[in-house]
């Protein structure tokens, strides 16, 4: 008998972000990370997943409207 195909994975691409911030912060952040049982990257990435979803319209991201004496590529 034929066995299933397999479905194709993705290769997931990540950047990388650089963060400053003060020493008085990073010690509350590793004393909630040990009390939470968590670790400061899953922190960083809940808390930017959250407002994303929360704080990003996506009707803000409309085309940009074309000045008068623009000119533009498309004319003929």
């Amino acid at each position: 008998m034929r066995m299933a195909a397999r479905k194709q994975k993705y290769k997931v691409t990540y950047s990388k972000v650089e963060l400053k911030i003060p020493t008085a912060q990073k010690k509350r952040l590793k004393a909630y990370c040990k009390a939470c049982n968590t670790t400061p990257n899953k922190v960083y990435r809940k808390v930017i997943r959250d407002f994303i979803e929360h704080h990003v319209d996506p009707s803000v991201y409309k085309p940009q409207e074309i000045i008068g004496n623009q000119m533009t590529i498309f004319d003929v």
